[in-house]
Formats: C-alpha cells, sequence, structure tokens
C-alpha cells in the first residue's frame, strides 16, 4: 500500500507531465487560461471543457484527472491518448 507521501510524489509527478506537456505546445498561451481559452477557440474541445481551477489542481498535484479528463486533456494537449495515459501510470509508478 502507497504511503500518503508516495502518494503525494505521485500526485506531483503526474502534475509535472502535463505542465510540461502545456509549457511545450508552440503557439499556445503560457497561462492556464489562454490554453483553455485557445482550446475552445480553436474547436478542439467545447467551451467550458475544463475550468482553470481543475486544470492548476492537475498540474500542481492535487487532483489525479477523471478517465474522461485525461481523454480531453490529450486531445488538448495534441497528444496520443494511449502515450499520456502511459506517461501518467509511469509517473505514478505502475509501469
Amino acid at each position: 500500500m502507497a504511503t500518503i507521501s508516495n502518494k503525494a510524489a505521485g500526485l506531483a509527478a503526474v502534475g509535472a507531465v502535463f505542465a510540461k506537456r502545456r509549457a511545450d505546445l508552440v503557439d499556445f498561451p503560457k497561462s492556464r487560461k489562454g490554453f483553455i481559452e485557445e482550446v475552445a477557440n480553436l474547436g478542439i474541445l467545447e467551451p467550458g471543457w475544463i475550468s482553470e481551477k481543475a486544470l492548476a489542481n492537475i498540474e500542481t498535484g492535487k487532483n489525479l484527472p477523471s478517465i474522461e479528463t485525461l481523454c480531453m486533456l490529450a486531445r488538448a494537449l495534441q497528444v496520443d491518448q494511449t502515450e499520456l495515459f502511459d506517461e501518467v501510470a509511469s509517473a505514478l509508478g505502475y509501469r
């Protein structure tokens, strides 16, 4: 069974995956709000697909995204869903 500190470290590692993926995007605003709006403006996902607070909580390791949110983030980050899932699984120590 994972300890609280191991869980926190896993969440932080998952957050870092998403933050790095977003930072690596070219031609997207660097702010969370700008990123969310640009994804909607480009028609990648519907407006309101995620809140700025929810994205911040994922990127800072406070929350783990649901499978549905993970799939939406893969689209928004322009990465294959399986690749992103594998990165998250590795960050959590499952691979």
